[in-house]
């Protein structure tokens, strides 16, 4: 199997990848990272023509018809069919010097629901939903960005089979798109009306006051509760898109275009790395405050987070459950948690991170990291299960891809995954997100709420425009 490049485009500006008309394009996926956020920012994917498709609801899945290899045993579970059909793709990396991180290969997201398959938990809330749980496209034409030299490089691979003329006349589609004129926006409201939430002040405050009584009980740790916001939605994701980077640059941005539907993220979080030779990374966030009014104010929130004890147990709590979740798949010995709680800071806020480490045990994969870390501990609580349990409880619908997972799996054993937060779904004529928080024994209701309406800012603020 071959890795081909066909052309490289010198980028004008900084800070935004070229992202030309491939939003526009229906099928299209990107995975966008604003410069300046270190070494988790330097790439961005866009992709075209996906080869086929793969999704789940509920358990049962499908494969598209144009998928040319063999299918999956029609009785395997989606995990084991997702395992399946890596296998039939999975290859060594590039061998130039400076090899691609993406080089073919699934792009979609792992929806929150999903863990339904996982874990057996309770089921309280109906689909509202046409999205799927789980929304993989197989992609062998894309170009990836590198901020740091400025130079956009179109590849393709011969995984699939075809012809080289067929993949060089998708190599030209891209390059004709990549620089085609970038959507535009007029900063108008993208919303009809105003934007509703499933929970009003009063209702999510009691919903913080009965985790605390389960906290009090010993139930739980930690509990992560969230409440989504909806509007009737005008325009078009692609100028959507096109503000969202503008207005809220950060490292693990995404649109992943689907039938009748579009997923806007600016995440901040990277759920998990999976490097070729099997190391592993994940970057919890916990802890947020709001950019200040000068720079005197936005220091003291900034140095307020880095010396508050709720928001550092907070952290501490869920990077032990990350230990435990990798040390489910990670050799003995490996897992090392680095740069804890460092203070990073985005348009609207000041979050808490931390990194931790590993290294996949011998005859582990991306589907057995996957089964032992999904969803992330950040947005879940801890003990992970119980704590989900909760949520179903207490949360007025069903999450969706929120708190999911969007990102890649390359054909050489790369996959980059962010945590689905910061993320606007556009469902026909409906826009919604969802915003929560981490609720511990010491945790005020109010402020809770507060905490939540801080985080949405920006997307609200990106929904309604200079209206808002």
């Amino acid at each position: 199997m071959r890795l081909i490049e066909k052309k490289s485009m010198p980028e004008r500006g900084l800070g935004y990848p070229p992202v030309g008309g491939v939003a526009r394009s229906a099928g299209s996926s990107i995975l966008a990272s604003a410069d300046g956020y270190g070494p988790s920012s330097r790439y961005s994917i866009f992709a075209i023509e996906p080869r086929a498709t793969f999704e789940s609801v509920g358990g049962d899945w499908t494969l598209s018809d144009d998928w040319p290899l063999d299918r999956p045993a029609p009785g395997a579970t989606v995990w084991e069919s997702l395992r399946a059909l890596l296998k039939q793709t999975a290859r060594a990396s590039s061998t130039r010097p400076d090899p691609p991180i993406f080089q073919g290969g699934w792009i979609g997201y792992f929806g929150y629901d999903l863990a339904w398959t996982i874990e057996q938990l309770p089921r309280i809330h109906d689909q509202k939903s046409l999205l799927p749980d789980l929304f993989l496209r197989y992609y062998d034409t894309f170009a990836i960005h590198d901020s740091l030299t400025q130079q956009t490089a179109i590849y393709s691979t011969d995984s699939l089979g075809g012809s080289e003329q067929s993949r060089s006349a998708r190599r030209d589609r891209l390059f004709e798109l990549l620089n085609a004129p970038p959507s535009t926006d007029s900063g108008e409201s993208f919303v009809d009306g105003d934007l509703i939430s499933d929970s009003h002040e009063g209702d999510y405050r009691q919903r913080v006051e009965r985790v605390i009584e389960y906290l009090r009980a010993g139930d739980i740790f930690q509990a992560n509760i969230s409440h989504e916001f909806t509007g009737s939605f005008l325009g078009r994701a692609d100028q959507l898109f096109a503000r969202a980077l503008r207005e809220s640059p950060a490292p693990f941005a995404a649109l992943v275009r689907g039938p009748g539907w579009d997923v806007v993220s600016t995440s901040p979080e990277r759920f998990l790395l999976l490097l070729p030779d099997g190391r592993v990374e994940t970057r919890p966030i916990k802890g947020t405050r709001p950019r200040g009014r000068d720079p005197q104010h936005d220091l003291l929130l900034r140095d307020e987070l880095a010396r508050s004890g709720k928001d550092g147990a907070e952290l501490t709590m869920i990077v032990d459950l990350e230990r435990n979740d990798l040390g489910r798949v990670c050799r003995f010995g490996s897992i090392d948690v680095c740069d804890h709680r460092q203070i990073e800071s985005y348009r609207n806020v000041h979050h808490a991170v931390s990194t931790v480490k590993g290294e996949l045990r011998d005859g582990k994969d991306v589907v057995d990291l996957l089964l032992a870390t999904f969803p992330g501990g950040s947005i879940t609580g801890a003990p992970k299960i119980r704590a989900m349990q909760i949520i179903e409880e207490l949360e007025a619908s069903r999450r969706g891809i929120y708190t999911g997972a969007i990102g890649y799996l390359s054909d050489h054993g790369r996959a980059d995954l962010n945590i689905a937060i910061r993320t606007i779904v556009v469902e026909g004529t409906i826009a919604r997100y969802r915003v929560g928080g981490g609720i511990v024994i010491e945790s005020d209701p109010l402020s809770e709420y507060r905490e939540t309406l801080v985080k949405g800012e920006r997307l609200r603020s990106i929904l309604l425009g200079t209206k808002a």
